[in-house]
């Protein structure tokens, strides 16, 4: 039987305030992971994962991504069709969730939320992504990010790369101007000043982009759900800490090296401004031991940044 060890951090970075949120639940409907005394846990073969990043700088983010760690899991568990259908099923539910929240308090109107949703079943994983949160997987050595990426940068420069193959092909590409050696085209994407911004949220209207499939899920395959905080880190960092420190140890000093390295490049790279990180960390593996958590003294789990998901709402 597939069984799944699960860690989860989460900090304010160098922000006063927490705009994320998270969310574990195992088969039987309990949020098992992220408070004090279970930083992390293995559970059996289905278990449920959510991040949400409440959109940064606008009022009331801490409040769509908490609606969505509320209403979503109960939404899916509810839900009936295959797992893609009662994702989108869940989204759309809780999409008019936040929808009724602005409406009860208009200083919530400009409020959204980035959403990630793993649904785990045996050797299988069903994922809903809306925004720029990574869900990364590292398999045999090599990482990737497995779903897109809903921000504007990678749409300008998509347009970009068609317009300039387009050109090509057309035999009307002009020559290199060694003042502006990328072209026009080029010129306006590298200098849009809203290259970061998010293209796709859960903001209670309507969403426009969303990102459901399903992977298979073999031994020994980690995956990080997490909020665009981690982005303080390279693809490397992650890949290489997954495979040495997994060699060595549990997802739960995974968890902590992850988290440390964040804080400590957050303050020399970002002058400790950098924004919100939470993540989750889920290892795959064949296992036929009973689904167990694993307690840690109260002096080592208080040394952490964790929030409590204390939430019901199981999937089935």
């Amino acid at each position: 039987m597939m069984q799944f060890d699960i860690a989860a951090r989460t900090t304010k970075g160098g922000r006063p305030y927490q705009e994320d949120a998270f969310k574990i639940v195992d088969v039987a409907g309990e949020s098992r992971v992220g408070d004090a005394t279970a930083p992390y846990a293995t559970l059996g073969e289905s278990c449920f994962v959510l991040v949400a990043d409440g959109v940064g700088g606008e009022f009331g983010g801490n409040i769509a991504s908490g609606t969505l760690k509320d209403s979503f899991p109960a939404h899916f568990a509810k839900a009936e069709g295959s797992t893609e259908a009662r994702l989108a099923s869940a989204l759309d539910s809780a999409n008019e969730d936040l929808a009724h929240r602005k409406e009860e308090d208009a200083q919530l109107r400009h409020m959204a939320s980035t959403l990630l949703a793993g649904a785990f079943d045996g050797k299988s994983l069903t994922f809903l992504s809306v925004g720029d949160s990574p869900i990364y997987r590292v398999r045999n050595g090599e990482i990737h990010r497995i779903n897109a990426d809903h921000r504007h940068d990678v749409e300008i420069d998509l347009q970009a790369v068609r317009k300039s193959l387009s050109d090509r092909r057309k035999g009307r590409e002009k020559p290199v101007d060694q003042d502006d050696p990328f072209g026009d085209v080029w010129t306006v994407a590298l200098s849009d000043r809203q290259r970061s911004a998010i293209t796709s949220a859960v903001t209670g209207e309507e969403i426009l982009h969303r990102h459901i499939a399903t992977s298979a899920v073999r031994d020994g395959d980690v995956f990080v759900f997490a909020s665009d905080g981690i982005e303080l880190l390279s693809l490397e960092h992650i890949r290489s800490y997954t495979m040495t420190l997994l060699e060595e140890g549990t997802v739960d000093d995974l968890a902590d090296a992850l988290l440390m390295t964040v804080e400590r490049h957050g303050e020399a790279f970002a002058g400790n401004a950098h924004d919100n990180t939470t993540f989750v960390v889920v290892k795959a593996h064949e296992d036929t031991a009973e689904t167990t958590i694993i307690e840690t003294p109260e002096a080592r789990s208080a040394t952490r940044t964790s929030a409590a998901p204390g939430f019901a709402a199981p999937p089935k």
